[in-house]
């Protein structure tokens, strides 16, 4: 589903959006376009101050010839210093993304 600036991903039955359950929480919520057919819904949680504990995880919609990938990442490891202070910037996003990977679950979509 589309809302012009973020993809939210729900369980269908069918093809057409009114097999889709809206009612519950989404698979991915609030996805931004990364590239040309894919998109990243991401959050980062630190603990601790000077020394932190770090978790990243992501949701990545990827499009596919017969439909969608959805792959869903957890990455944690430790910062020090300055990074675990304040509010986080882009640049410590992505330095998130290259933690070490805890988990990796894909779900496979495909057009009916």
């Amino acid at each position: 589903m589309i809302n012009g600036t973020f993809i939210d991903a729900y369980n269908c039955t069918g093809p057409d959006p009114s097999t889709c359950d809206q009612t519950v929480f989404p698979l991915v919520f609030l996805a931004k376009k990364t590239a040309d057919g894919q998109f990243l819904a991401e959050s980062v949680s630190r603990s601790g101050s000077g020394s932190c504990l770090v978790d990243w995880t992501g949701d990545w919609i990827r499009k596919t010839s017969t439909g969608v990938t959805v792959t869903h990442e957890s990455r944690t490891g430790e910062w020090t210093g300055s990074m675990c202070d304040g509010d986080i910037t882009d640049a410590e996003v992505a330095t998130a993304r290259t933690l070490t990977c805890d988990t990796d679950e894909d779900w496979v979509g495909s057009r009916l």
